[in-house]
This record gives structure tokens, C-alpha cells and sequence, in this order.
């Protein structure tokens, strides 16, 4: 068999030929083609940068300004337990959380509880680490309220050392959070303490109790894709303010890797956006992430970036996966979730627009099998990858979040839904639901094991199982069509028998749904800056021989005659950023007096008119360039403007 499709391959076109020698196993290149350099610490510290541009501080930088700022607080004076300073909201992005300071005689351990008048919503949380100083984060407080709080010390032994109660005054949700969510059923405890609801057209990330009260919220407005979380209570949160363009929707070229208190301990540049989802190699390793492979298409590229420099490593273009057959639009694949296991190498995706969940040996590249309705891989060269259904399967369509719910079941959240890529077999199934597939690998099946119905969410949804306490929730992201004009609803199943427990409506469509759980020792540490604490590749404007001509007609910060926002600067350390309507700049250039450099923003074009009325700033490293003055000139809609800006790159 190999060897005829050998021999066919040597008549197809290249694309073909390729998908073909990957099916095979041939050895290729995943690269995509040279990458600007990392933004090299030691380059960067070289140069410095004036401009008459409003300067932003990089959000690392404002957390360990607001670290710098609680260390004069401490050294001011000293608590000796039950002496205690409380600093409510520390680091200025978490409302409903307090750092608490004291020092002990001796080495012990501390821990607090706030109380609730039902017993179920009481938070508690403890530093697991013996000290004699202490900064103990206080987190699920009442908004709006004097919270009873206390504070406990424990021996080695384990036995109770002391205790004392506190009060923390709070203020009043932000009107965006009011009436944010109802209950719909309750009738038991809830599996999680708080459930964390983050993404889509939530106005902040923010987590509630058993009894619809939301007890933490982040002033962050994320992009789409909400919170991700990491180990070691890490979480990545997507930007919605810089971003790169597509054919079709603008990305987040920077992530940030950030904590609970709303600390950025690092901020990741990405050259051609990311999106969807992120997850880690290893606890603490590696990131893989979504990007795109701008040749023609979108969503269909994996990438494996560095923790320490932000240096792509490694690459995964799915096109060299699953060849020509679907690539016939530019969302062709839409690659909504990347999963790790490090002891097999292997990586699992989502690919909403193929109905199908793959896997992938990350060294080889090779697909090992797929998980989905045999009849929409029937008769292509993928057809003996499609695991083999044991028992009655109604199999799942444009699914989102799949995730292990154990070594081998899988469970994914069925959209249900067939909109993008169009079914003859479709069911018309009115529902949306969660799905759990055992996975025998070596026999090669797939059997359902669980389904449970819910309304219908059109795209977005995650599931979640609670194993130990015998749960499973649904979390639908995105109610097609709403009901009594709330978006999204979260289930929590028994997970045996399928019936609901408890159910919530959340007011504003959604992405995702976690439990909130913070991880206290790390929130416990003072925030050390990383010397590298920004990592990653921008796109770089290329030098050009010709000299730019400086416009006569200007280009100024304004809002136009439509209301709608025309051009603004920003400069960040070293980085500009200019933002517009997308695709309205078609380029940028730097006149200097010695120096010209351009950057071209007209590629990719743009596919989707509706999207031309979002507004983001595009970024320009500038240590990348020679020192000189330059004026900056922009191409807007096709007419070359003076910015009537300036930056100075000079040598330190």
C-alpha cells in the first residue's frame, strides 16, 4: 500500500505530495519559516528610548512596583500576632481578597476561615510552610460587607497554637457584576467552593459560592479566552488590547503568566497572535500554544514556547497533518484545545471544525488516532486512525474542551452543532451535552461511558469531573437561544446517575468554568522580579535604503466625525504600540536621520468585513532598530500621514 502511494504521490501537486509523505511517516521539516529574534535582554538594556508618546508601565513592572510598596509598609513597623497589619487588595487587581502580616515567637504555621452564615460557604485556607513572619492571603471575602474572619496558628504536632478574629471591611461589586448570575436548582453542596467563570462577554473573571454570591473578582477585562490555569496556581490571561491581525479575527500578541492576587509575573510576545488555549508540557514547563499559520488559514497551528525566553522550540502546522482534504475555508481546522501527556510525548487536540478530537506523537509528528464519527473520515487516507466504536455512540459535533477525566476517559463537551461545517447525517438534536469516552489505545476503541443533556450552547462550553465526590458539571458557555436573556448556564450532575444537582444561570455568555482554587504558598511569597520578565518574538520593522518622505498632511489622536477612534500611541519601555480599526494602518514608517525602516500591515487581508470595526494596538519593538531620531509616519487606509510623533533610540 505504502509503496503505491509512493508512486502516486510523484504525479499530485506539492500540497498533496506532502500530505501524503506525512501520512507515511517521511521526515520533514514543521517549521514555518524564519521568526524574528527573541527580544534579547541584553540588546534591550543596550538602548534606551525617548518619545513624546504617553508611556504605559508593563504590568510586571506595576505588580513589583505594588510588591516594592507593601515591603515600606511592613518595614515601617512591627505586628506580633495577635498584633496584625491587613492590607485589603494588595496588589490592586483582586477587590475581595486581604494580605494579612504578623510575626510569632516561634515557628508555626497559619491558616484563616471566613464565615458564612451557611456553613457550606465558609473559606478557609492555610500557608503550609513553619515561619516566625507571615503573610497570609485571605481570599473569598463578602462584597460589601464587614467579614468575620479568623486568623489560626498551628504547631508542628498539628495542634491548634493560637487564634484570633478579625474584621475586613469591603467594598460594593462593580455594577458590571451585579446580578451577574441566579440559581436555578439547589439541592446539595456543591463539588467546588467557589466556581470561576472567566471569557466571552463576562466584563470581569469573578467566582461564587453555593449561593450565587460572587466572593472574588480580578479587575482585568480579558480577551475571549478568559483565564487559563496552569500549576502551581498560574494562570494565563489573554490580552484583548494588543493584538495581531488575521484574515479574520485579531489575537492577543502578548499573554501574560499571572497569579490570583492579579500579580503578571511574565509577559510572552507572539508574532502571529494566540488564541483558544494554552496548557503546559510538564508542571511549570514548556507552554503549547494556538497560533496560526497565516498561510491562508488560521487556528491551525501548535507551538511550543519556552517558560524562560519565549523562544518557539518547536512546531506543529496541521496542515502537514491532515493534508488538503478540509482546507476549504480559512478556519478550515479551528483548533480550540491543546492537552499535553509528557510520559507518551503526546499531544491531544481539538479541532471543532473537523468534529474530531486527534492525537499526535509531538516528536514524530505522526497522527496516532482519532476520536470521532467514523463516517466523516470514511474513505479518505485517515480512515484506519478513526478509533473503532464499541457499543451505541451519537457521536459529538463542533466540540470544545476536552480534557482527562482519568488515564483513560476522556470527557468532551458536545456542542451539538454543525454550522461551520455542514453534516447529511446531522441528528438536528435540539441539546448539547457532556460526553465521556473510555479510550482502550490498545485495542483501539472508543465506548461511551456517560452523557448528560443540557440546553443548547452554541460554541465555548467546558466540562469538569469531580470524581472523589461523585460530580460533573456542564458549563455552557454560550445559550443558543438565551433563556430570560441570560447566556450561559453551569450544571452539576450526579455523576453515576446523570441527574442535576444544582444548576446556575450566568447573565453574559461565557468561555470557560473552573473551580477557583488558590494555591496559598505561592500567593504567600513576595513577587520576585524576573531579569527576563519580558520573553517572546514581535514582528520587527525591516530597514529600507529609501529615504521616507515626511507627509505634510497630519494624522493626530482623534475621534472622527462617526465617533469611532482614528489613531493612538502608546510606548512601553521599548516597544511602540499604535492602535486602530483593524486593518485601517496598511504600514508604518520610521524616518530617521540616517536610518528608514517600514513595517507592512497590509498582509493578511482582511476576509471578514464585520471585523473591521475592532479597535487593538499593534506592537514595534524598537531596540531592534539602529539609534537615531525618527518620525513616525503611518499609512491609513492608503494615504500617508505625519503622526507628528517621535522616538529617540540611543545607545546607553
Amino acid at each position: 500500500m505504502k509503496n503505491i502511494l509512493r508512486s502516486a504521490a510523484r504525479r499530485l501537486p506539492r500540497p498533496i505530495k506532502n500530505s501524503i509523505k506525512s501520512f507515511l511517516g517521511k521526515k520533514k521539516s514543521t517549521r514555518l519559516g524564519v521568526i524574528d529574534v527573541p527580544l534579547e535582554l541584553s540588546k534591550r538594556k543596550s538602548l534606551k528610548v525617548k518619545s513624546d508618546i504617553k508611556k504605559v508601565t508593563t504590568l510586571p513592572l506595576f505588580s513589583y512596583e505594588c510588591e516594592q510598596e507593601l515591603g515600606s509598609i511592613f518595614m515601617k513597623e512591627s505586628h506580633v500576632f495577635p498584633d496584625m497589619q491587613i492590607i485589603r487588595n494588595p496588589y490592586k487587581k483582586a477587590p475581595l481578597t486581604a494580605l494579612v502580616f504578623f510575626q510569632t515567637d516561634v515557628a508555626c504555621k497559619a491558616g484563616f476561615v471566613v464565615h458564612s452564615e451557611y456553613e457550606e460557604d465558609c473559606i478557609s485556607g492555610e500557608v503550609s510552610s513553619f515561619n516566625t513572619t507571615h503573610r497570609l492571603p485571605v481570599y473569598g471575602l463578602y462584597p460589601d460587607c464587614e467579614n468575620k474572619v479568623t486568623v489560626k496558628l498551628w504547631k508542628e504536632d498539628g495542634s491548634l497554637l493560637d487564634e484570633k478574629e478579625i474584621l475586613i471591611q469591603t467594598e460594593a461589586l462593580p455594577s458590571c457584576l451585579e446580578g451577574a448570575l441566579r440559581i436555578e436548582k439547589r439541592t446539595e453542596k456543591t463539588a467546588y467552593g467557589l466556581i470561576f467563570v472567566s471569557g466571552k462577554a463576562i466584563p470581569l473573571p469573578y467566582a461564587f459560592d453555593s449561593h450565587g454570591i460572587i466572593r472574588y473578582y480580578l479587575d482585568f477585562s480579558t480577551k475571549g479566552y478568559g483565564l487559563i490555569p496552569l500549576s502551581g496556581g498560574r494562570y494565563i490571561l489573554f490580552d484583548r488590547k494588543y493584538l495581531s491581525p488575521t484574515y479574520l479575527l485579531p489575537y492577543s500578541s502578548q499573554i501574560y503568566d499571572m497569579d490570583l492576587w492579579g500579580r503578571v509575573h511574565k509577559v510572552f510576545y507572539l508574532p502571529k497572535g494566540c488564541h483558544h488555549d494554552v496548557c503546559e508540557k510538564e508542571p511549570g514547563g514548556n507552554l503549547m500554544l494556538i497560533t496560526n499559520s497565516l498561510a491562508k488559514h488560521v487556528g491551525d497551528v501548535v507551538i511550543e514556547v519556552d517558560r524562560n525566553t519565549g523562544e518557539i522550540v518547536d512546531q506543529l502546522d496541521f496542515r502537514y497533518v491532515l493534508g488538503m482534504s478540509y482546507r476549504d475555508m480559512t478556519s478550515w481546522i479551528h483548533l480550540n484545545t491543546v492537552l499535553f501527556r509528557k510520559e507518551e510525548n503526546a499531544l491531544f487536540i481539538c479541532a471543532r471544525n473537523l468534529h474530531s478530537v486527534c492525537k499526535v506523537n509531538w516528536k514524530t509528528k505522526k497522527l496516532i488516532w482519532i476520536l470521532g464519527d467514523p463516517r466523516f473520515w470514511k474513505d479518505t487516507i485517515y480512515e484506519s486512525k478513526v478509533l473503532r466504536p464499541v457499543g451505541e455512540i451519537q457521536w459529538f459535533y463542533q466540540p470544545h474542551s476536552p480534557y482527562w477525566a482519568s488515564e483513560d476517559q476522556l470527557a468532551i463537551f458536545d456542542n451539538h452543532w454543525h454550522l461551520r461545517r455542514p453534516l447529511p447525517y446531522f441528528d438536528d438534536d435540539p441539546n448539547s451535552y457532556v460526553k465521556i469516552f473510555k479510550i482502550d489505545e490498545e485495542r483501539r476503541t472508543a465506548s461511551l461511558e456517560h452523557s448528560y443533556k443540557g440546553v443548547k450552547s452554541k460554541i465555548t462550553s467546558n466540562p469538569r469531573v469531580v470524581k472523589e465526590k461523585n460530580r460533573m458539571f456542564s458549563m455552557e458557555g454560550y445559550l443558543e437561544p438565551e433563556i430570560d436573556g441570560y447566556g450561559g448556564m453551569i450544571y452539576e450532575f450526579n455523576y453515576e446517575t446523570e441527574q442535576v444537582l444544582n444548576q446556575f444561570a450566568i447573565r453574559d455568555k461565557f468561555y470557560r468554568t473552573y473551580e477557583l482554587a488558590p494555591d496559598y504558598d505561592s500567593l504567600s511569597r513576595e513577587m520576585i522580579l524576573d531579569e527576563n520578565y519580558i520573553a517572546g518574538f514581535l514582528k520587527k520593522p525591516k530597514y529600507t535604503e529609501t529615504r521616507v518622505k515626511i507627509p505634510e498632511q497630519s494624522i493626530t489622536e482623534e475621534v472622527t466625525a462617526d465617533g469611532k477612534q482614528s489613531v493612538y500611541f502608546e510606548i512601553s519601555e521599548d516597544v511602540l504600540y499604535i492602535g486602530a480599526r483593524d486593518h485601517n494602518i496598511r504600514g508604518v514608517y520610521f524616518a530617521g536621520k540616517n536610518n528608514n525602516y517600514f513595517r507592512d500591515m497590509s498582509k493578511p487581508p482582511q476576509k471578514e468585513p464585520k471585523f473591521r470595526n475592532i479597535f487593538y494596538f499593534a506592537a514595534f519593538p524598537l531596540h531592534m532598530m539602529n539609534p537615531d531620531t525618527y518620525q513616525i509616519v503611518i499609512d491609513y487606509e492608503g494615504i500617508r500621514y505625519h503622526s507628528e510623533k517621535y522616538v529617540q533610540i540611543e545607545n546607553r
